[in-house]
């Protein structure tokens, strides 16, 4: 439901008072003349070249826009719902150490151990 109502303030906000302004400077351009067909193919033509590539830029750049918002709030409450102490790990490289790891660990022994071999 978010999503139809960011797109639709997109298109009533951005796209509907740009669009209004842009065909407002066609008709004071190259004329208002509806039975001309001159002026409608002009006014087509100029409408295809530049106000489409440029629409078509907005929505797909706030498109983009949205969803890497949308991306951000999801990764922001899934790290919020991880819950680590620093106390009881650290993360080193790529391995995972805690302190119960060391707990076992008798480092003359395996350096006699590896002296040995």
């Amino acid at each position: 439901m978010q999503r139809a109502i960011s797109f639709g303030a997109l298109g009533m906000f951005i796209n509907g008072v740009a669009l209004h302004q842009w065909y407002m400077v066609l008709e004071r351009t190259i004329g208002s003349s509806m039975q001309s067909r001159s002026v409608i193919a002009g006014k087509v033509i100029a409408d295809q070249l530049v106000c489409s590539p440029f629409s078509i830029a907005v929505f797909f750049g706030y498109s983009v826009f949205s969803a890497a918002v949308n991306e951000l709030q999801h990764s922001k409450e899934a790290l919020r719902s991880v819950k680590v102490s620093p106390s009881d790990t650290a993360l080193v490289g790529s391995s995972r150490v805690t302190s119960s790891n060391f707990t076992s660990c008798n480092t003359t022994s395996s350096k006699e151990s590896f002296m040995a071999e």
